[in-house]
């Protein structure tokens, strides 16, 4: 650990800030989408239960969020017993939606984390941890800490692989907790669930995109350069 640590501190910050924002902000539309069908599901619902009490009420139209409803008169009972099979329908759309969402919490967390926003963290950050003690200062950097290049490939794969375990396992924790926050506000009761193989199963694709950042970063020497090419190239 000592000598990850040293690694670590060759690191340009620079360079670990822009993953670090770039990747948080691709988190932050990735993770926004996790609960979308089953909101969207939620929302035909509610606006079907309130066109129905409007139209019950004598109003003969009704501009919800994901669905409007005009009759352009009184509403025969006939016609007001479908409106009420699709009200019907789309709650049951709903809890089946809201169910499986329950159900894989940590694979609908896991999916949308390892997607692109930590494809292009592990492939940043192999690159730049990898190139960036290779740079100009590569002799001084050697002697300094008695280490030979090949010391230089363990240490920094060890440490570009750490990081992207170590952000993957957040991500898909912060994942969980907006489907658990989803499920509780629409009354659904979803005890916080133990991470299954589903969790593990995106752990071969990104320690590849690791490694292949890593290549680059050993090739062209220069950590933000590598990490870009890296990027580039692969997506």
């Amino acid at each position: 650990m000592r000598n990850v640590r040293a690694l670590l501190a060759a690191v340009a910050p620079g360079s670990l800030v822009t993953a670090l924002v770039i990747t948080a902000l691709l988190l932050l539309m990735g993770l926004g989408n996790v609960t979308a069908e089953a909101e969207n599901a939620r929302c035909r619902a509610d606006d079907w239960a309130q066109a129905i009490e409007h139209i019950e009420n004598g109003a003969t139209d009704y501009q919800g969020r994901c669905m409007g409803i005009s009759t352009g008169g009184p509403v025969p009972e006939d016609l007001l017993e479908d409106f009420r099979a699709e009200a019907d329908l789309a709650r049951r759309e709903f809890e089946e939606a809201a169910g499986a969402l329950a159900a894989g919490q940590w694979k609908r967390a896991a999916d949308a984390t390892a997607s692109f926003p930590l494809v292009f963290f592990a492939l940043f950050m192999g690159g730049v941890i990898t190139g960036s003690p290779m740079g100009s200062a590569v002799a001084a950097w050697s002697l300094s800490n008695g280490w030979t290049r090949r010391a230089w490939i363990r240490n920094s794969l060890v440490l570009a692989v750490l990081a992207t375990l170590a952000l993957y396992l957040l991500a898909t924790v912060a994942g969980v907790v907006i489907i658990q926050s989803f499920l509780g506000g629409a009354g659904i009761e979803a005890g916080f669930p133990m991470p299954g193989i589903e969790a593990l199963r995106p752990l071969p694709g990104l320690l590849y995109f690791t490694m292949l950042g890593a290549l680059a970063g050993l090739v062209l020497g220069r950590g933000e350069l590598a990490g870009m090419v890296a990027v580039a190239v692969t997506l």
